[in-house]
């Protein structure tokens, strides 16, 4: 299974509102915390070994972003205050899915969307490995590979993962 980036963005809106509310609402989501939030969602996939978001991340000045969701979100201006339907039940009724993008909005979305960038920007990170295969380009693709090896070594614990 595949899911558009968009529909999995939705999904990620939707869980962060059960996030925000055991926060007493104090959390804030705007586009680089999302974009961050499902680079991680991504990253944590691919490690379990499921390719599930169709589109790869590129290496933007802020850290990885999803080029579609920034498009969509330039349309979308209410995309943070909606409760989103139709989202594909085989994403919203899958309990691994759905308890890993528990797990990574309770852990990261905490975070501010500043530190979620600077800890995109670690060295090692799949982002600055995509700026060096670009030789420095931004808007180089971040290969799904580099995400999977150093997510997963971030679950084995070979890296930090905090701030």
């Amino acid at each position: 299974m595949e899911v558009d980036s968009v529909v999995f963005a939705k999904h990620i809106i939707n869980r962060f509102s059960f996030v925000n509310e055991a926060a007493g609402g104090k959390l804030l989501l705007g586009e680089t915390k999302l974009q961050k939030l499902l680079f991680i969602c991504d990253g944590y996939l691919l490690a379990a070994g499921s390719n599930l978001i169709k589109e790869c991340a590129k290496a933007w000045n802020y850290g990885p972003v999803y080029p579609r969701i920034h498009t969509w979100l330039k349309k979308e201006t209410d995309a943070f205050t909606k409760k989103y339907e139709g989202i594909p039940e085989e994403l919203s009724e899958k309990e691994e899915i759905t308890e890993l993008v528990d797990a990574v909005l309770n852990t990261y979305g905490r975070w501010s969307a500043n530190d979620l960038s600077n800890w995109s920007h670690r060295p090692g990170s799949p982002w600055e490995t995509a700026l060096e295969k670009g030789r420095g380009v931004m808007n180089s693709p971040i290969d799904k590979n580099d995400m999977k090896a150093y997510f997963q070594g971030l679950v084995r614990g070979n890296q930090q993962n905090n701030s």
